[in-house]
Formats: C-alpha cells, structure tokens, sequence
C-alpha cells in the first residue's frame, strides 16, 4: 500500500520507504488492504478498507494510488547505501538522513513552494529597532523626543528676556538701596543747592528748649555758628551743643560729611533722613546727629547722664529737624 507524507503530503518512494525523502519526516506504518486490519496509532480496529480516517483517535488513513510509475535510482544514500530514486529529493526514504549536496540547501520560498518550511529563516524583529530589508542592515530609529532649542529671533523670546533684564535692574537697585541704609547713608532726600543763608537765622534758639533750660555764650562767623544750651545752670547734667558750619562747595561738605563718619568705629550708626543725607549715634552717655544740607553740615550733640541707663536719640534728632526745617 502506498503511503504519504504526513507533514508535507509527498508520496513515499516505495512500500518500504520509512521516512518522507522530501521533509525527512517518519512516515506512517501501511495499512493492510484486507479486512480486520487495525489503527496503527490507537489499534483500534479498521471496519473496511473504504475508511478514510480511524473511528476512534482520527489518525488519517491514506488512500491507495491507482498507479505508481517505476522510478530507476540514479545515486545511493552516502549514509546507509539506500538508493536515491529522485535527485530532487532532501532526504534518504530508508534513513531519513540530508542527502542534498550543501549549496542546494539554500531554497527559495518564492522558488520552490513545495519546500520544507524548516529551510526558510524567519526575520527576528527587536523591540526599537526596525529593520532595512534591502540591504540586511539594522538601523536604530531616532529618538520621539527631539532637544528643543530656543530661537533668540523669535519676539516673544526677545519681549521675555526685555522683562528679565529689567526685573533684574529693579532688583539690583533695590539690594543697592538696602546696602546704602543699612551702611548709614541715605539717598539725597533735597536738591544740592549752595545754601548762602544767614547760620544765625536756621540755628537753635533757647525758645526751642523747655522752660529751665538757659544758653551760653554763641559763637559766630561768615561761615560757622555754634552755641551752647544747659539745663538749669552751667553746672547742669544735662548740654545740647550745635554747631553749623558752611563749606565753600557741595561736594567738600560731602567729604567733610564722609570723614566725620569714618570716624566712628566703636557703635553702631543710625541713618538720619535729614537734609541730603545723614547720620547718628550713641556713644555711652551723649547722643549726635550730623546731617547735611547743600553746603551746609549741621551737628547736634546731647549729653546726658540718664542716656547711661535709658539711651536714646530721639531728643537730638527732634533738635536736628527744627534747624533742618529753618534752611531755605
């Protein structure tokens, strides 16, 4: 009884072929034409031989050919002797060994369709890469993230980065503000203008004091005017001196302003917004205020026993705005 192949269908050589010689695959047992033969995969028992299929497991019982054309061998198998009936055969039909020579074994699927699917090597796809099929290279695709770059022509960008600067320029002149108050000096609160008043006229009179406070003597020139004032008598605890002195220039009242300040070291420094800019200080049992106007730098000291115990600079700086507000 001829059989075929089971996994390709090809028809076996012969009826003692053992293995497919076109896959190579083991072939199944014949069946015996006459009545009573059984399944060769489960033994069940084939009722006739019309029987396409077994009644029991479903193994596939082949039909008989009408004919099989002779075939004359043309080489042997070079594993077991067998002889090679057809060239175009892959497999020996007695030992299922390759007999094909190594560069027939490269078959095309396009080609030879009734093939061995086993010869065809499938691509392996990689997650993330794609591969060139002509030309057998493996490119790596760009990244879906693309560095964004910032386009300086772009208005929006160049009205953002007009913004920056200018806060930055606020920001600047506002720790610069910080700086300046917190050293003792302040911003020019007046104009600077040359002041060529009469001294006498912005100095402190007694009326400025309480009742019981009496002055001394004045002392006068073109361009300083002092004087002193007690409380009680000469010998009182309690002396406001001031002192109020023109400068021939701005800018040398400004230096005069500027020494008088690099002489205090010991204490700390209050600012004063008096004038054009100002200072003051206490130092153990007195209080001064220096502060300029213009040209003209006015210095109020208050010295008093009790500032030892309760100092303050309230009461020189009170005398300090009466002369400040007398400047014209």
């Amino acid at each position: 009884m001829v059989t075929f192949c089971s996994k390709c269908g090809t028809q076996a050589v012969d009826d003692q072929s053992r293995f497919c010689n076109k896959c190579g695959t083991e072939l199944p047992v014949n069946i015996s034409e006459e009545p009573g033969n059984y399944c060769p995969n489960c033994k069940t028992k084939i009722p006739d031989r019309e029987t396409a299929s077994c009644i029991r497991c479903g193994f596939l019982l082949l039909p008989k050919p009408s004919s099989i054309s002779p075939v004359k061998p043309t080489k042997n198998c070079p594993h077991c002797g067998a002889p090679i009936i057809d060239e175009s055969r892959y497999y020996c039909n007695a030992c299922g060994a390759y007999v094909k020579d190594t560069q027939e074994r490269k078959v095309s699927l396009a080609n030879d369709l009734s093939g061995s699917k086993t010869s065809i090597k499938k691509p392996v796809i990689i997650p993330g890469i794609h591969q060139n099929k002509g030309t057998g290279i493996l490119i790596k695709p760009e990244p879906a993230v693309k560095k964004r770059k910032i386009d300086l022509a772009n208005p929006t960008v160049k009205k953002i980065g007009i913004v920056l600067f200018i806060l930055a320029g606020i920001a600047l002149l506002v720790w610069s503000g910080i700086r300046l108050l917190e050293s003792g000096t302040i911003l020019e609160s007046d104009s600077d203008v040359l002041i060529i008043q009469d001294l006498s006229t912005m100095s402190l009179t007694l009326d400025d004091f309480p009742s019981g406070w009496i002055s001394g003597d004045a002392v006068s020139t073109e361009d300083a005017f002092s004087a002193q004032f007690f409380s009680s008598s000469m010998n009182s605890e309690a002396l406001v001196e001031q002192t109020v002195t023109r400068y021939p220039g701005i800018e040398e009242a400004r230096l005069e302003l500027k020494t008088e300040r690099s002489l205090v070291t010991d204490v700390p420094l209050e600012t004063i917004t008096l004038g054009n800019e100002g200072f003051g200080y206490i130092d153990v049992n007195y209080v001064m205020v220096i502060f300029r106007r213009g040209n003209i730098i006015v210095k109020i000291e208050d010295t008093r026993t009790e500032y030892q115990d309760s100092p303050t600079i309230q009461n020189a700086k009170n005398f300090a705005e009466i002369v400040a507000k007398r400047i014209e």
